[in-house]
């Protein structure tokens, strides 16, 4: 089973995930499972060894299906474009200080249909290109 949560949050507290099960209860919260069986008195943490804990690869997995490595899972490449576009946005303001505004979304979806996918998985073979200068040479 898998199961995918928003950390989006209006509460000020520490967002969590209860599971109430016929046989037990869990929870998740700030990166700790807690755990236990129906007829506990108490949740118990459950230790998850490192190598089956998840972690965060979105711009991996993007950058993995570019070059045919990996799959395309949870998003388009139409919208991993336009992920990218934000995050590079975000790096940039964080680097600067400065609000950096994302380009016009109307545009990119327009560019979407021109966008050669080989040419751009040749690209991202060669180098690791950072996803402007990208752009700039793929004339998007």
């Amino acid at each position: 089973m898998h199961i995918q949560v928003s950390s989006v949050c209006g509460l000020s507290r520490p967002a969590e995930v209860l599971l109430f099960g016929s046989d037990g209860t869990m929870r998740f919260s700030e990166g700790r499972l807690f755990g236990a069986p129906k007829a506990a008195k108490q949740l118990e943490e459950i230790h998850i060894p490192s190598e089956r804990r998840g972690r965060w690869r979105v711009e991996e997995e993007f950058i993995g299906a570019i070059r045919g490595e990996e799959p395309v899972r949870l998003t388009t490449f139409e919208d991993g474009v336009k992920y990218m576009e934000f995050t590079e946005a975000v790096a940039q303001s964080m680097a600067t200080g400065h609000v950096v505004p994302v380009e016009d979304l109307e545009l990119l979806e327009r560019l979407e249909d021109e966008m050669d996918l080989e040419t751009i998985r040749e690209r991202m073979n060669e180098s690791a290109t950072p996803f402007s200068k990208l752009k700039k040479e793929l004339g998007l």
